[in-house]
């Protein structure tokens, strides 16, 4: 894995690649034994101890290597800007689906706009 904090920003084609496209994929150097872990720590907390909730990233610690990765971290900062924050709601969602992606809407309950998609509802 690289060492290298600095967060490795989305050149101009990736930009307009997620722009057209609406995704982009990333490639990290994590080892394949880091994403069988990770698979492997996902499938034991939810078999035996159901979803986490918000609580997935202290429960699974290893997902903020993810986070902190420089492309995950540089495709975040060019996408949302260097003092961009991550949401404290993080519930995970179980897909059956052999196929990834499709998208999923979250409820705003108690909030009176719905939708809104500016920090804080309002």
């Amino acid at each position: 894995m690289t060492n290298n904090h600095k967060p490795a920003l989305l050149t101009d084609e990736q930009m307009k690649a997620f722009i057209r496209d609406g995704v982009l994929l990333l490639q990290t150097d994590f080892p394949q034994e880091f994403h069988d872990g990770l698979v492997s720590q996902l499938n034991e907390v939810y078999n035996e101890e159901g979803n986490p909730g918000n609580n997935i990233l202290p429960r699974i610690r290893d997902l903020q290597k993810v986070f902190d990765h420089p492309v995950v971290t540089g495709a975040l900062t060019s996408v949302l800007g260097p003092d961009y924050l991550l949401h404290t709601h993080r519930h995970g969602h179980f897909n059956a689906s052999p196929q990834p992606g499709g998208w999923h809407k979250d409820s705003y309950w108690g909030y009176d706009r719905m939708r809104n998609h500016h920090p804080g509802g309002r």
